[in-house]
């Protein structure tokens, strides 16, 4: 297994951020809470990476994903997983307590970006989303890398029976990433997520190992303050 690599939290013009770079080409960037809260602190936030655009979906908790470029790309997508092969395009998605998770090619120059909440990962986005990057590069997934961003973990993750069995009916082997105390039942959505995709071969770089919910100078959480509001997660390739 590779030796994990850190995520840094960077400030650059007043806009904090988490950056990963696993080669000097490719930046994966998770910002904090309230960098995007106005369009002047969103424009500067992309002007820092010199992009002028972060391509996003309507996310609705499924397993669709998409390939997309400058030429093919529609404001109305719908789904939870984004890849490319473009320079200079930031694919992004936007969470508070759900799993950011980005998945790229050293060799190849692809990258894409996954939305898994415990819905998505029922319904395996991550798995799609290999599955697409494979298809349409003609690589293997041995070939591909994830990182982790962060998201609300087990100790917080408060679900419900019916939850619970599903994962257990459609996901063989899930029930390890289920835990109770006091009658009540806590899901590991890292923890299912990471199993799915080293099983199918890819090698985790990183994880930005902190709860969502547990750090509310950082992250907008849903489970702590039921909020609209959402941090964003995104990566590109530089020329």
């Amino acid at each position: 297994m590779a030796t994990m690599r850190v995520w840094a939290l960077e400030e650059e013009k007043g806009v904090k951020f988490f950056r990963f770079r696993p080669s000097a080409d490719l930046n994966l960037i998770f910002f904090a809470r309230s960098e995007f809260d106005s369009e002047l602190n969103y424009q500067q936030a992309l002007r820092i990476f010199g992009i002028d655009k972060i391509f996003t979906l309507k996310q609705i908790h499924s397993n669709r994903v998409f390939y997309i470029n400058r030429k093919n790309w529609q404001d109305k997508l719908v789904g939870d997983g984004i890849f490319t092969d473009e320079k200079n395009l930031a694919i992004g998605v936007r969470v508070a307590d759900c799993l950011p998770i980005y998945i790229f090619s050293l060799k190849y120059k692809i990258i894409g970006i996954a939305h898994a909440g415990w819905r998505s990962t029922l319904a395996q986005i991550s798995k799609n989303l290999v599955a697409g990057m494979i298809s349409r590069f003609n690589i293997k997934p041995a070939e591909l890398s994830f990182v982790f961003g962060p998201c609300i973990e087990q100790a917080c993750y408060e679900v419900g029976l019916e939850v619970l069995s599903q994962f257990f009916n459609q996901i063989p082997g899930s029930e390890r990433f289920f835990v109770t105390r006091q009658r009540k039942i806590y899901f590991d959505l890292k923890g299912l997520n990471r199993f799915v995709l080293t099983e199918l071969g890819l090698t985790e770089f990183a994880d930005l190992n902190y709860c969502t919910k547990c750090h509310p100078d950082l992250f907008y959480s849903v489970r702590r303050e039921n909020t609209s509001k959402r941090n964003i997660a995104f990566v590109f390739l530089k020329e």
